[in-house]
């Protein structure tokens, strides 16, 4: 059995010949496929005629969505979508306010991040601890830059 050309090895006429092919296969199928839709075009006219002769109506298309008595579907279980902070915790930015507010003098980044590290905050565990405390201080604007890496609150 021989194997297909590969698309690689053809040249850019030999591909077009290969698409004009394949649709002139198509198009022979064309007549025969014509003659199916007319057909059973004519057998569903039929159907509509009898169902007309025996007093139904023809089909609507089906309605979507819920019924107008029907139940609203039970809430999901699980974890539920909260607003940012925790439930009476400090929030991140309010413990590196706290930090600068009892230092009283500029800190860096990486100071704010240890002294966060070693209290017990709830993010003080995270991997991305670091990447938090820099976004705050430069977004915040209770957060002022002094220096090259250096930030103090704004007074």
């Amino acid at each position: 059995m021989a194997r297909k050309p590969s698309a690689k090895n053809l040249s850019l006429l030999e591909i077009q010949e290969l698409l004009e092919s394949k649709i002139e296969q198509e198009k022979k199928k064309l007549p025969k496929l014509i003659e199916r839709r007319d057909a059973l075009q004519e057998e569903l006219d039929d159907l509509n005629k009898l169902i007309d002769t025996l007093g139904g109506s023809q089909a609507a298309p089906k309605k979507r969505g819920r019924r107008p008595g029907a139940k609203k579907a039970a809430k999901k279980r699980g974890r539920r979508a909260g607003g940012r902070g925790g439930k009476g915790r400090v929030t991140l930015p309010d413990a590196i306010a706290d930090i600068l507010s009892k230092s009283g003098e500029a800190m860096s980044p990486n100071d704010i991040t240890a002294i966060i590290a070693k209290s017990k905050h709830p993010s003080a565990k995270s991997s991305s601890l670091r990447l938090q405390v820099t976004t705050a201080l430069s977004k915040r604007p209770e957060f002022k830059r002094v220096g090259r890496g250096q930030y103090q609150l704004a007074k």
